[in-house]
């Protein structure tokens, strides 16, 4: 994969506010939830590049093949969510990209998550690249969203 120099600005901001029904016995953002709102972040993040999760034309479908999430400081209820997302890389076949979750008002960083997506031809069901004549893949890995992050070469 060709790796990108990181980004010191976010592609997109995704605003939450952390709900009664998302704690847990502690009174506090309920972990699991965490990822619920990073998934949500990431869908709006693949919409600013015209990509998305479900099947798109080709036959292909991109899965998550791996996340690491690290919880730092509690969110409790009401807390105003503020999450930036940066794509560290991408190829035909993955997408590798990197979120960071704020208290919206204190300022202070919440948690983090990274991913790696693939990218599953289903036919096969394996990875395998996006089509060449898939003008949604090359958008994404030939021409990234404007302020993006030169690509290396491999």
């Amino acid at each position: 994969m060709s790796e990108r120099e990181p980004s010191f600005q976010p592609y997109e901001e995704f605003r939450s506010v952390v709900r009664a029904e998302w704690t847990d016995l502690n009174e506090h953002f309920n972990s699991v939830r965490y990822l619920d709102v990073f998934r949500d972040a990431f869908v709006q993040f693949l919409g600013t590049a015209d990509l998305s999760v479900r099947t798109h034309p080709g036959g292909g479908t991109m899965f998550q093949g791996e996340a690491h999430v690290r919880y730092e400081r509690e969110l409790l209820v009401g807390a105003p969510i503020l999450v930036r997302s940066w794509l560290v890389a991408a190829d035909a076949k993955r997408l590798h990209h990197f979120h960071e979750m704020f208290h919206a008002e204190a300022g202070f960083r919440a948690a983090t998550a990274e991913y790696l997506h693939l990218h599953i031809t289903l036919e096969t069901r394996r990875v395998g690249p996006m089509p060449a004549d898939d003008a949604v893949g090359r958008r994404i890995v030939l021409a990234p969203p404007a302020g993006a992050p030169s690509q290396g070469s491999d």
